[in-house]
């Protein structure tokens, strides 16, 4: 299994971050490896953040949450459809606060140790493990000990953002210095920080999150729930990792407001207050959040009760298109697309990782330049993709890489979003869109989100099979060159060393072109017998 990094989150009256890693086992504690969740700094609003092992990325923005898209009568392109991230979803009523001799007599079994410090004295990790499984409707051992740490050692470099999401200006508007509030190892052992572990209602909603991936471990959710996400054995996807980590995610903040409605009545559930912080976040932020606040919002819709969670983690959305719209697991599969790259290696250029992005990822990547609403209406009639990167090499490869043909999988995920020491790295994004209404949406808005943030160089440049001129020689315009699917865009866009460009292949498909100037400069698409082919060029 491929090891996750997966977040924990709890929600007082403001967002605190936990983490509950899982995935490769841990010698010390039995359970796993762990890769700490951090906290934004004060000034910030104290959002939580991580990063998969895979460098996963994600972005989402505040509207659109909801119903599948819909499509516009203007223009045919897919649109999400209004909804309002704070409305309330029937469920059915909650026990009392009460605590039923049951739960009493089970904390009372119970043993877990505070190690390191000490937790308010209202605080019972025993009686809050006991109460989450009374929620749950689960019965699974406790972890042993609970340790108090420096937040600033949970999560030295948990705020290292993609580099790929870099070059569209994510990431950059967080602060310096983060801190975790928390993280579980495994099943056998969570921690909280000293920050966390200070306040008494911070301490005892950040444990019970985390009691929450105690009880996904221990119960198998975990495991199902990859499964359903990337399918048994399969290497996953930047896509199938962001849609993993909602799900896990949203079930255990679902969990945490039901312990809060039971528990602690005054404070506020986190579902609200990640809508409101969502509205107002910066694009690195929304990267952030968005597993947690669509998570949420999809877990919410499947179940009346916190004992459906097991089954929603048991039948996930494979994919972020399914997780934003809530759609039924399987009942919108990415569309057919078929990517190979030709000359890999014959000018240094080296095909090295592939992944599918997804619709969320396509969000975050435009949102920085975009309103809310149109990074969201231009990623909406997203149906598939591909994400290439290429490294450059001082002499020819023999064969095309990893990355040189795709078949039904979509392979690994790009790891580091960088280039080897020493060398330069480029990408060719291939996007195909549900119909060709929805590639020309996404291509205005990529080419206005392009304007806005970097400078247009250069004069014109078609790509593998494009035409800049009609048979008159006039020379064609973007708009029309968009509306059959010919031709790069005028020029290319420069802005801190890095360079993109796109070109229309068909009318369904967008190929993005990034990184490094000499890549981009070079790189060529086109589509020949079904398949996109991409051209690293010299």
């Amino acid at each position: 299994m491929r090891r996750y990094a997966v977040l924990g989150l709890a929600v007082a009256l403001v967002l605190a971050g936990c983490s509950a890693p899982l995935g490769t086992p841990d010698a010390a504690t039995g359970g796993t490896t762990a890769t700490p969740t951090t906290e934004l700094p004060a000034t910030t609003g104290a959002a939580p953040t991580t990063e998969y092992d895979s460098s996963v990325a994600t972005a989402a923005e505040s509207g659109a949450e909801g119903t599948p898209a819909t499509t516009t009568a203007a223009t045919g392109a897919t649109e999400p459809a209004a909804g309002d991230p704070t409305a309330t979803v029937p469920r059915t009523p909650l026990p009392a606060a009460t605590d039923s001799p049951g739960v009493r007599a089970a904390a009372e079994r119970h043993s877990i140790r505070v190690e390191n410090g000490t937790l308010p004295v209202a605080v019972d990790p025993n009686l809050t493990f006991a109460r989450m499984q009374r929620l749950l409707g689960t019965d699974v051992s406790p972890p042993t000990a609970v340790r108090i740490r420096s937040g600033r050692t949970l999560a030295a470099d948990a705020f290292a953002f993609p580099p790929f999401l870099r070059l569209f200006g994510v990431g950059s508007s967080i602060g310096d210095g983060p801190t975790a509030t928390g993280l579980t190892r495994g099943p056998n052992a969570v921690a909280l920080s000293v920050r966390a572990a200070a306040d008494g209602t911070t301490a005892e909603t950040t444990l019970a999150h985390e009691f929450v991936h105690v009880t996904q471990i221990r119960a198998g959710w975990f495991d199902a729930l990859v499964n359903a996400t990337h399918g048994t054995g399969a290497a996953g996807s930047t896509d199938g990792d962001l849609a993993f980590e909602a799900v896990l995610e949203g079930a255990a903040v679902a969990a945490t407001d039901a312990y809060r409605r039971t528990y602690l009545p005054r404070v506020e559930r986190a579902r609200r207050s990640l809508a409101r912080r969502y509205r107002n976040a910066s694009a690195g932020e929304r990267y952030t959040l968005a597993p947690y606040l669509f998570g949420t919002q999809y877990v919410a819709s499947r179940i009346d009760s916190p004992t459906d969670l097991g089954a929603v983690q048991e039948s996930a959305p494979r994919t972020t298109e399914e997780l934003i719209h809530r759609l039924s697991p399987g009942s919108e599969p990415p569309v057919p697309l078929r990517v190979a790259v030709a000359g890999s290696g014959e000018a240094g250029w080296r095909a090295v990782e592939r992944t599918t992005a997804g619709e969320l990822f396509v969000r975050v990547a435009l949102d920085p330049a975009l309103s809310d609403a149109r990074a969201a209406r231009a990623a909406a009639g997203w149906g598939n993709d591909r994400r290439l990167a290429f490294e450059r090499s001082d002499g020819p490869e023999t064969g095309s890489g990893p990355a040189a043909s795709d078949g039904p999988g979509t392979g690994g995920t790009d790891d580091t979003g960088g280039a080897s020491e020493g060398g330069e790295r480029g990408y060719a994004w291939v996007l195909r869109f549900d119909d060709a209404a929805n590639a020309t949406d996404f291509a205005g808005a990529l080419e206005t989100s392009l304007d806005r943030r970097a400078r247009r160089v250069g004069g014109e440049r078609t790509g593998e099979g494009g035409r800049a001129a009609d048979e008159s020689g006039r020379k064609r315009t973007d708009s029309e060159r968009a509306a059959d699917g010919s031709g790069r865009t005028d020029g290319s866009w420069r802005t801190d060393g890095t360079a993109f460009a796109f070109e229309r292949v068909d009318d369904r498909t967008v190929v993005l072109l990034l990184g490094a100037p000499r890549f981009v400069d070079g790189a060529s698409a086109g589509v020949a017998d079904g398949r996109v082919v991409v051209r690293p060029g010299e």
